[in-house]
């Protein structure tokens, strides 16, 4: 057989071999171009399956296949939202294919009027908020803000004061004459021991500084001024009684003493009460052009 194999081998046309051992089935016997005997290298690899990495390369050996398969196994993540809140938050993305969006659903607040004038926040701005967060119930009013729950109206005619943003004040003005600012609600002033009513009052001149004008007196009643009438409010006030004018003392009032703008905190002593009151600030402008403004009233 051997001697017929060389007859075939020296008889045969070479130029047209082109076959290498790698390109051989391993153990495989075969001619060469140069007219040899050789045996294949090339591995059979069979039907194998390859993984594939995330975002990553599979090399595939060379050899003989028979079939086979490539495989990956991405965990999903479909749609995700996300909340804003003051913290930093990681999104668990590493790893995973995603099949859905990443929602950041918007804050209707986030605007300028809610931000502090002249910050940012979250990259809105500047804000325009001149205000204060009064969240202390024994803080009725400080500089445009109510405590929690209050609000005020005019004993007489039951009107809202004048309220002016920009100051942030109370303002009652000579045209109202006099007036009780009555807040809503009642608080119970148990182990406190001041009341505190920040102010600004004016005098168009020292004739009305030297009578006293414009003036406001602090009250205090067991209940709601808007219930009862002005000579029940007199007997009632826990602070003090009126004159025979009906006019709180003197000694009970805050007020201009001096032509201009006249500033100042005015301070009652409540430690001897231990119970619900109502607030009432009693203001007197008998004088034209006169006005008070209230920039907070307080029980410490």
């Amino acid at each position: 057989m051997d001697g017929l194999l060389d007859m075939v081998v020296q008889s045969a046309d070479f130029d047209a071999l082109t076959a290498t051992p790698e390109m051989v089935l391993e153990k495989k016997k075969f001619i060469g171009p140069d007219g040899a005997i050789s045996v294949g290298t090339m591995p059979d690899r069979g039907s194998p399956t390859i993984s594939l990495p995330l975002n990553g390369t599979a090399s595939i050996p060379a050899g003989k296949y028979s079939g086979g398969k490539v495989t990956q196994n991405i965990p999903a993540m479909g749609d995700y939202t996300i909340y804003p809140t003051s913290k930093e938050q990681q999104i668990p993305t590493k790893g995973v294919y995603m099949g859905g969006n990443i929602i950041v659903p918007k804050l209707s607040n986030l605007v300028p009027e809610n931000i502090k004038e002249g910050e940012y926040v979250g990259g809105v701005g500047p804000g325009t908020w001149k205000g204060f967060v009064v969240n202390d119930p024994y803080t009725l009013y400080y500089r445009g803000t109510f405590g929690p729950g209050q609000s005020v109206v005019l004993s007489n005619e039951d009107k809202t004061p004048n309220f002016t943003y920009e100051d942030r004040d109370l303002w009652m003005q000579y045209s109202i004459l006099w007036a009780a600012i009555i807040f809503n609600l009642p608080v119970n002033i148990t182990g406190k021991n001041l009341m505190k009513i920040g102010y600004t009052c004016y005098a168009p001149s020292a004739n009305a500084a030297a009578y006293g004008q414009p003036y406001g007196a602090p009250m205090l009643t067991t209940y709601d001024p808007r219930e009862k009438s002005a000579s029940d409010i007199a007997h009632d006030n826990l602070l003090f009684q009126v004159n025979d004018y009906g006019e709180p003392p003197v000694k009970m009032r805050f007020r201009a003493r001096e032509a201009g703008e006249n500033h100042g905190e005015f301070s009652v002593d409540v430690s001897t009460i231990s119970r619900d009151v109502y607030v009432s600030l009693y203001t007197y402008m008998g004088i034209k052009n006169t006005w008070i403004k209230i920039r907070w009233v307080k029980f410490e």
